[in-house]
């Protein structure tokens, strides 16, 4: 079967729709058939009926691309423009309001909500000063949601990796603040008031040790979702031609568990 076939060669030729979709179909299903015919359906924008004509050589070197592409890294952008629309990350993160906060941490950690995320980290710029500039107030809109879903995955990535950075370094310095105010107390001439007196601060130490491994934890074992592995695929290996009449007997089944 000859056909020309286009796939991503850059990040940025992915939309975050795209990855939000793949990821719903790993979620629903191990088999690797499946996810083999979902992967180049999915990022190289073919129907199923071409993916199961296509040569199994042609879809081996199809997922070794893409993986490749998802695999780049992504740089972090304060400010970038799409659809003819100038976006900026919010100025002032730490006088964010009330309700952006929820909403931003309620859809950062889950892809299926990071353009809604997204949608309220970033807004269309109003001003510019230089180096600085003004963003629209924050209000929910569908429209800026649907823009979002649309971005490139590399503006996505870089914000992701930027948040993830931020909590790591807040962690690593408060440890390092922990570990200099244990050391200081320590060092103190203990004033015999009682084993917890607050004058003397025994019962202070207690709990920045306490602090001190609850961060060290949460910086071992920190995971996020946007940043997940990406799937193995073992039919990578076997080396196997997929069974077309079994495929799309179970792709038949799974379009009854989502609808991708």
């Amino acid at each position: 079967m000859n056909i020309n076939i286009k796939y991503p060669t850059h990040l940025q030729e992915i939309p975050l729709s795209a990855y939000q979709k793949w990821l719903k179909v790993e979620e629903t299903t191990n088999d690797e058939e499946i996810l083999a015919f979902k992967f180049v359906s999915i990022f190289c924008g073919l129907d199923m009926r071409t993916v199961s004509r296509m040569a199994v050589k042609d879809v081996y070197f199809l997922i070794g691309k893409i993986k490749e592409v998802l695999s780049q890294e992504a740089k972090f952008n304060k400010r970038w423009k799409f659809n003819g629309i100038e976006f900026g990350m919010v100025p002032d993160l730490e006088n964010m309001s009330f309700g952006e906060y929820i909403d931003v941490e309620s859809h950062l950690t889950k892809w299926d909500g990071l353009h809604k995320a997204m949608a309220v980290l970033y807004r269309p710029i109003t001003e510019t000063y230089k180096d600085t500039y003004e963003v629209e107030e924050y209000e929910p809109n569908e429209k800026y949601m649907d823009i979002m879903q649309n971005l490139p995955l590399n503006i996505v990535l870089g914000t992701s990796l930027f948040f993830c950075n931020l909590e790591k370094e807040l962690l690593n310095n408060l440890t390092q603040f922990l570990k200099t105010e244990t050391k200081r107390m320590n060092n103190k001439t203990i004033i015999a008031n009682g084993p917890n007196s607050t004058k003397t601060g025994n019962g202070t130490i207690p709990f920045i040790e306490l602090a001190m491994e609850i961060c060290s934890s949460s910086t071992e074992l920190q995971k996020f979702p946007f940043i997940k592995q990406l799937p193995t695929l073992n039919i990578l290996r076997k080396k196997t031609k997929p069974r077309q009449a079994n495929v799309k007997n179970k792709l038949d089944k799974q379009k009854q568990k989502v609808k991708v």
